[in-house]
C-alpha cells in the first residue's frame, strides 16, 4: 500500500540545525594544550574570519591565527587598513588541535569538523557578522557545507573570491585560501596579490546584503496542474512581448533519441511571471508559440538540451534564442565547476539549494543518455515547482551576467 508522500517530498524533509557541539565524539579536546580556543577580537567592521584549526603555535598560546599562517594574515590585512584585533573577530572552523602522534599540524577529518560546526554557527548567531571570510577548504566545508550542501569544499579553487549574499543566516560568504597554502606556494605574487584582493573586496562591504528579508524566488513560481489555466498564463506572457524569458524542460531522459524519451513538463519566467505546468494538452501548443515567437528573446541555462527536445517535439529551430547562462558563466569565470547554475544561484543569489530531494531521481539507474529516470517518481507540484525555480533563476542570473558584461538587451 503506497504513502501518502513520494520519495522526493520525503527527503525534502531535512534535520534542524545542531546547536550543541560534539566535543565529546572527536575527543580533540583531550589531546591538546589549549581546549576549544575562543574567538576572539572586538568586530568594530563585523566581519568574522574564520580559519582551518589550530596548529603547534595556537595551541601553545591558546589563540588563534598566531603561528607563521596567522602572522601572514595580520599582515595582509594591515597592509589595507585593517586592524586584525580590532576590527574583526577570529576564529578556527574546528577549535582544539588536530592530535597527530608525530606532533605534527593535520588537516581535521570530515567528523571533525562536523561535530564543531556548532561552535561556529553559535559564534554567528551571537555575533551577528555582516560579512564571514572563509580562508581554505575545511572552512568551506565548515560554513558553506552546513548552509547549502556538505560536499561544498569538494574543490576550494572554484570558491575562491565570490561574495556570496548568503540568506540564512542574513550575511556575505566570501571565501579565499588559507595563508598556509599561500606559504606553501613559495611567496606566488599572484597568488599573494588576489589573496589580498579577497580581502579588501569583502571589507567593502558595509552592510548585511538583505536590509530585511532575502527573496524568496519559491512564492514566485506559480505551479499550475491545469493545462488549460497554464495555457492561459503562457499567453499572457507572450502578448505582454517581453524581450528577455527563460525556459526550462524536465524530461524522462537525457537526450531525446530513446523510446521512452518525452518532456514531462516545463516552465517560462520573464521575471515577472513565472509558470511551471505539465507537458500536456493545450500547454504543448501555447509553449510551441512561445519557443518560435521572433520578439522575445529565450534565454536557456544549457542551450544545446533545450535546443535538442525542441526539434524533437516541433521539428524546427527555437526562434531568436539569445542566451546560455552556462556558457555566460564560463565566458566571465573559465574556473571549472562553477557553471551550473544551482552553483551561480547561490554564489550570485544566495539561492538556498533546492534540488537535494530531486537530483537522485533525474539520474538514470543505467547508464545512457537515453536512460529512463524516475522523474515521475517525484510529486507532480514539487517537480513543477523545482522546473519553475529553474526558469526563475535562470534570466535573473542571466540579467546579472548580461550586466557584467555591458551587454543589454532590454
Amino acid at each position: 500500500m503506497g504513502g501518502f508522500f513520494s520519495s522526493a517530498e520525503l527527503q525534502l524533509v531535512k534535520q534542524p540545525q545542531i546547536t550543541v557541539p560534539r566535543c565529546g565524539s572527536c575527543g580533540l579536546d583531550k589531546l591538546c594544550n589549549s581546549p576549544k580556543i575562543k574567538t576572539i577580537g572586538r568586530g568594530k567592521r563585523k566581519v568574522l574570519i574564520v580559519g582551518e584549526a589550530p596548529g603547534k603555535d595556537e595551541d601553545n598560546e591558546g589563540a588563534p591565527f598566531v603561528g607563521i599562517s596567522g602572522q601572514y594574515l595580520r599582515n595582509a590585512l594591515v597592509e589595507i587598513g585593517i586592524d586584525p584585533e580590532g576590527d574583526c573577530w577570529i576564529t578556527n572552523a574546528v577549535i582544539c588541535r588536530p592530535h597527530t602522534d608525530k606532533d605534527k599540524n593535520r588537516t581535521p577529518t570530515d567528523k571533525e569538523v562536523q561535530y564543531c560546526r556548532p561552535n561556529l554557527f553559535n559564534d554567528i548567531a551571537r555575533l551577528q557578522p555582516n560579512v564571514v571570510i572563509v580562508l581554505g577548504a575545511v572552512a568551506v566545508q565548515s560554513l558553506i557545507g552546513g548552509i547549502w550542501k556538505e560536499e561544498a569544499s569538494e574543490a576550494i579553487g572554484k570558491w575562491v573570491g565570490w561574495q556570496i549574499p548568503n540568506h540564512k543566516p542574513n550575511m556575505w560568504i566570501c571565501p579565499s585560501w588559507h595563508p598556509s597554502y599561500l606559504l606553501r606556494s613559495n611567496g606566488d605574487p599572484v597568488l599573494a596579490r588576489c589573496f589580498k584582493q579577497h580581502l579588501e573586496n569583502a571589507f567593502t562591504l558595509k552592510e548585511k546584503p538583505w536590509k530585511e528579508s532575502p527573496p524568496d524566488y519559491k512564492k514566485k513560481v506559480k505551479v499550475v496542474v491545469e493545462p488549460e489555466k497554464a495555457a492561459e498564463i503562457i499567453y499572457e506572457i507572450i502578448r505582454k512581448k517581453p524581450k528577455l524569458a527563460a525556459f526550462d524542460y524536465e524530461t524522462t531522459t537525457l537526450k531525446p533519441d530513446g523510446p521512452k524519451s518525452e518532456i514531462d513538463c516545463c516552465s517560462i519566467s520573464d521575471g515577472e511571471i513565472t509558470v511551471a505546468y505539465p507537458w500536456y494538452g493545450p500547454t504543448i501548443k501555447a509553449t510551441e508559440e512561445f519557443l518560435f515567437d521572433k520578439e522575445i528573446g529565450k534565454i536557456a541555462a544549457n542551450m544545446k538540451f533545450e535546443s535538442r527536445w525542441t526539434m524533437k517535439q516541433f521539428g524546427k529551430k527555437i526562434r531568436n534564442l539569445v542566451w546560455d547562462t552556462m556558457i555566460a558563466a564560463h565566458v566571465l569565470d573559465n574556473r571549472s565547476g562553477i557553471c551550473g547554475l544551482k552553483f551561480q544561484s547561490y554564489v550570485l543569489l544566495g539561492q538556498p539549494s533546492y534540488d537535494d530531494h530531486i537530483s537522485p531521481f533525474l539520474r538514470s539507474v543505467k547508464q545512457g543518455c537515453n536512460e529512463v529516470n524516475r522523474v515521475k517518481e517525484i510529486g507532480l507540484k514539487q517537480r513543477l515547482l523545482y522546473c519553475g525555480l529553474d526558469s526563475l533563476l535562470e534570466i535573473t542570473i542571466a540579467r546579472i551576467q548580461m550586466k557584467k558584461m555591458g551587454i543589454s538587451y532590454e
